[in-house]
C-alpha cells in the first residue's frame, strides 16, 4: 500500500523536475519572465517525450512507477541485481548495470532498500558520471546516496536533486542541502499521509480477510523477500 503513494510522488517529481518548475518559479517570484535574459528556460525544460528514466531498485515502489511509466514515451531502464533480464523486459523495463543508468538517464529515481550493500551506492564517482541537466530523485533511504559527495556535485551547478530523505534525517539546521539553489528538499512526505492512510488499512484488512479464506497473499512477506527489505 506504500507503494502506491511513493510511485505518484516520484512521477511527480520527475514531470516537474523535467518541466523545470522550481527553478522556473524563482526566477518569475525574482521578478523575471521568460523573455529576461534571467530565464533558464532552454536549459532546464523539458517535456517526458523521449527521456529515459533511470530506476535503481524495482522493489514495490518501483515496479509501481513503471506501471505508471508505460503512460508516457519515455525509455526505461532498471538497476537491480535480484532483477533478471527478462523480468526487466516483463516490466517494460532494460535491465542495465548501475555505471550505464547513472550516465544515460535525464533522470534517476532510487527505490532500493537500506542494507550495507547499498548504503552509500551513489557516490562520487556515480554523480560524476550524470548526464549535464540530469535529475536525482530520492524517495527512498537517505544512506543510499553518499551526502557529502552529492553536495559537492551539486555546488557544480550541473544537476538538480529532489530529496525526500536524508541521512541523518532531518539533516542539520544549517546544511547545505537546506540552501542549495538546485535542490528541494522534503520531509520524508512521499509515503501515505493523509488519505492514502486509509490505503494501508484496507490493505491490511484484505490481507487478513485473505488468509482467513486460505487464498493467496498478495503483500506475503517470504524469507527470501525479507532478506532485501529496508
Amino acid at each position: 500500500a506504500l507503494a502506491v503513494a511513493v510511485a505518484e510522488t516520484a512521477l511527480g517529481l520527475i514531470l516537474v523536475g523535467l518541466k523545470g518548475v522550481f527553478p522556473a518559479a524563482k526566477c518569475t517570484a525574482a521578478g523575471h519572465w521568460r523573455t529576461d535574459p534571467q530565464w533558464i528556460g532552454d536549459r532546464c525544460v523539458r517535456e517526458m517525450h523521449g527521456m529515459t528514466i533511470g530506476l535503481v531498485g524495482a522493489s514495490s515502489v518501483g515496479r509501481e512507477l513503471l506501471r505508471l511509466l508505460r503512460a508516457f514515451s519515455v525509455q526505461v531502464q532498471i538497476y537491480d541485481p535480484y532483477v533478471s533480464e527478462a523480468q526487466a523486459q516483463a516490466l517494460g523495463a532494460r535491465k542495465v548495470e548501475l555505471d550505464d543508468l547513472m550516465a544515460t538517464s535525464d533522470v534517476v529515481t532510487l527505490h532500493a532498500a537500506d542494507l550495507p550493500e547499498t548504503r552509500g551506492m551513489i557516490g562520487g564517482r556515480q554523480l560524476a558520471m550524470m548526464k549535464d541537466q540530469a535529475i536525482l530523485i530520492n524517495t527512498a533511504r537517505g544512506a543510499l546516496i553518499d551526502q557529502p559527495a552529492l553536495v559537492d556535485e551539486l555546488r557544480k551547478g550541473r544537476l538538480f536533486a529532489f530529496l525526500d530523505v536524508t541521512s541523518p534525517e532531518p539533516p542539520a539546521a544549517d546544511h547545505p542541502l537546506r540552501t542549495l539553489p538546485n535542490v528541494v528538499l522534503t520531509p520524508h512526505i512521499a509515503g501515505p499521509m493523509s488519505n492514502g492512510c486509509r490505503l494501508i488499512g484496507e490493505a491490511a484488512v484484505g490481507q487478513i480477510e485473505a488468509f482467513v479464506r486460505g487464498v493467496e497473499l498478495n503483500s506475503e512477506i517470504t524469507r527470501e523477500a525479507y532478506a532485501i527489505l529496508a
